[in-house]
């Protein structure tokens, strides 16, 4: 299963948006996105060190629930949170055909800002 980058920006941006400490985000909170494929990644973001959550093996996949981002995820979402460096970011590694990485995206856009500024 490949990551999707977009599913991962989504659970940050989510997670960024609970209304308190003791509120969580479950796999089925993020919608326009296949369960399985939601609580993948949020296991990913967990394994990462970006997210803390809690994460079980079901048949056919994870189920998931996170409850709060680290610092290392708030900085990561704080490059790609605005949609317009988003998508130059993945506009710029399709044009150059680069596969992203987590450093590659924070390095992408740290540039679309310099440029912006």
């Amino acid at each position: 299963m490949k990551r999707d980058w977009d599913i991962v920006r989504e659970i940050l941006i989510k997670l960024e948006e609970l209304d308190d400490a003791n509120s969580f985000l479950r796999d089925e909170d993020v919608s326009g996105y296949d369960r399985a494929l939601v609580a993948f990644h949020m296991h990913l973001l967990d394994e990462a060190g970006l997210i803390k959550a809690g994460c079980v093996r079901v048949s056919g996949g994870w189920s998931c629930q996170a409850n709060c981002m680290t610092w290392r995820g708030y900085e990561f979402l704080d490059h790609i949170r605005q949609d317009k460096i988003w998508n130059r970011v993945k506009s710029t590694a399709s044009e150059k055909s680069l596969s992203l990485s987590l450093d590659l995206i924070v390095k992408l856009a740290e540039k679309v800002i310099d440029s912006i500024l």
